[in-house]
C-alpha cells in the first residue's frame, strides 16, 4: 500500500469522499486504476511552501509604511 494526493477531483472509494488535495492510501493495483487522479506522496510541491528552504534575509523584508 502507498499513499497518494487526490488531484483534481473528488474521489469516492470504499464508501468514503475524498476532497481535492486530500491524503489516501491504496492498494498499487488500485492506485494504477485511478493514476490519472492520484499522485505519490512526495511528489506535489506544497502551495504553503512547507519543506522549503526559506528565502535569504534582505534589507527590504521589513514591512515599510505608506507615506501620508
Amino acid at each position: 500500500m502507498s499513499r497518494y494526493v487526490v488531484s483534481g477531483l473528488e474521489f469516492r472509494m470504499g464508501g468514503k469522499r475524498y476532497a481535492d488535495g486530500a491524503e489516501i492510501e491504496l492498494p498499487d493495483a488500485d492506485a494504477k486504476k485511478f493514476s490519472r487522479w492520484l499522485k505519490p506522496v512526495g511528489t506535489l510541491v506544497s502551495a504553503s511552501g512547507a519543506g522549503q528552504k526559506p528565502a535569504p534575509a534582505t534589507k527590504n523584508t521589513a514591512a515599510k509604511e505608506p507615506k501620508q
